[in-house]
């Protein structure tokens, strides 16, 4: 069966290359597709059985948007020196880390990016010798795509296009937000899953981590959206809640905005996920300095001002429920229990794991890092471990010189790498966000290229002039 989704991605890049406008808008509105595909985490398969089914709508549209990257280079020809050279040291420093563990491979035994955590821990299945297999040259090509459209995004970004962006991944996330609100009625009022059931209709995935039942989690329903599991809706919703305050902070804000907002702040609670606890913390953090950032003293950046006041005061509270002042919930029954049992993590006792909720995790995460540990140059080649940490993930796999060169490459894209104050904040959106959460696939996300520059852009010190009205005619 071929996946609604993927249907409608094909009509929509059809749409995009058949358009008679200049190669840079078609980029755009590409790059635009993509991001959102990956900010709301749709993994659906272009064909639910076979051989296609391990390759998502979302690596159509990334393919999509590298092939018009690489049109787009060839055209452009004028392209920042320091960030190809970046760029190429990265790509050679993979293909170099692949190479050298074919030839001497890692010598420990390893949890493989195909393996599961979960039944690790259970005893249902063991760690087996590490080697360099097809999985590595398949992420190494998602990286070189990522890389490409870094290059060519980088030619074209500015405030204007950062804002146009932005707003397209917002509108397309609102869809996800009111399915949650759709979700939230047909859970808590009616004790129905038919919501999941249409989302595997629209957004199919037949893997095996998919959650196609009614799932509670402590006294929660837990909402899931368009996504296959609850944690990954929390994603979703926490880009979104970002990308809203980003906006704020920059000058392009909407009239319901803070609605918007505040919804999302709600359906995370409601995700019972226990990475939204880590989400809410960097939220307040950009919150807060958006906060600080407002200069204009004007009706509607006071109501603003006081509406995202208002936000992360709930979110304080949820979060202090989370944490168990106020209730046991199971995001604080998971972290009461994670901790508790942190000296059988860090020793390796898996044995005392098996009825600590949310293990698997940090096992995950404490294994991996000892593995970058033992080479933590170059890694024991990309996509060969793949924990639940994007993170360290990417440390495991390519050691501490490949992910030195990938932050510095997206610090570069926006040719403002001087700035130490807003870098410093694009580290700690994108280290704070993978480090314990997420996976490796969240490395080479196109997201990324739109949040690290737009942080960068929304918290300088210059006034913002307007840019809502006319947008569309600084694309061309």
């Amino acid at each position: 069966m071929i996946s609604p989704i993927f249907i409608f991605v094909v009509l929509i890049e059809m749409v995009i290359f058949a358009q008679s406008r200049p190669l840079r808008q078609k980029l755009i509105y590409s790059i635009i597709v993509a991001a959102a595909l990956q900010a709301n985490m749709i993994d659906s398969p272009i064909i639910t059985s076979g051989a296609l089914s391990s390759v998502s709508c979302t690596d159509f549209a990334v393919f999509c948007s590298f092939v018009l990257s690489l049109s787009f280079l060839l055209e452009a020809g004028k392209i920042n020196k320091s960030l190809i050279l970046v760029a190429a040291l990265f790509l050679s420093l993979l293909l170099v880390s692949i190479l050298f563990n074919l030839l001497f491979p890692y010598e420990k035994e390893i949890i493989t990016a195909t393996g599961n955590w979960s039944n690790y821990i259970y005893g249902y299945e063991g760690k087996t010798e590490a080697a360099i297999t097809l999985r590595s040259a398949f992420v190494f090509i998602r990286f070189l795509m990522f890389i490409v459209g870094g290059l060519a995004f980088s030619v074209v970004v500015n405030r204007d296009v950062l804002i146009y962006i932005s707003r397209r991944i917002v509108a397309v996330t609102k869809i996800a937000i009111a399915f949650g609100v759709i979700e939230v009625i047909a859970k808590y009022i009616f004790h129905s899953s038919i919501t999941t059931s249409i989302k595997q209709f629209l957004v199919p995935d037949p893997g095996s981590a998919t959650v196609v039942t009614l799932l509670q989690r402590g006294d929660l329903w837990a909402l899931q959206g368009f996504t296959r599991e609850p944690s990954h809706y929390a994603i979703v919703l926490f880009i979104f809640a970002l990308l809203i305050i980003l906006l704020i902070s920059i000058g392009a804000k909407k009239h319901h905005d803070i609605t918007w907002l505040f919804a999302t702040v709600i359906l995370m609670y409601l995700t019972a996920a226990t990475s939204a606890v880590v989400f809410y913390i960097l939220l307040m953090i950009f919150g807060i300095i958006a906060l600080t950032n407002e200069k204009s003293v004007s009706k509607t950046n006071i109501r603003l001002l006081l509406g995202i006041s208002c936000c992360f005061v709930l979110v304080v509270v949820i979060a202090l429920i989370s944490f168990g002042v106020f209730n046991s919930t199971t995001q604080f029954q998971k972290m009461i229990g994670l901790f508790n049992n942190l000296p059988n993590l860090l020793s390796g006792n898996i044995g005392e794991l098996l009825n600590v909720q949310g293990s698997g995790r940090l096992v995950s995460i404490i294994d991996s890092f000892s593995v970058f540990l033992d080479r933590p140059l170059i890694g024991i080649g990309t996509g060969e471990i793949n924990p639940y940490s994007g993170f360290i993930a990417l440390l495991a796999g390519s050691g501490l010189f490949g992910a030195l060169l990938l932050v510095l490459f997206l610090l570069r894209i926006d040719g403002n790498y001087c700035d130490f104050k807003n870098n410093i904040l694009a580290l700690v959106l994108f280290i704070g966000s993978t480090f314990i959460l997420m996976d490796l696939s969240a490395m080479y996300a196109t997201y990324w290229l739109i949040l690290v520059p737009l942080v960068k852009q929304a918290f300088q010190k210059a006034e913002v002039p307007k840019v809502e009205k006319g947008l569309s005619s600084n694309l061309s």
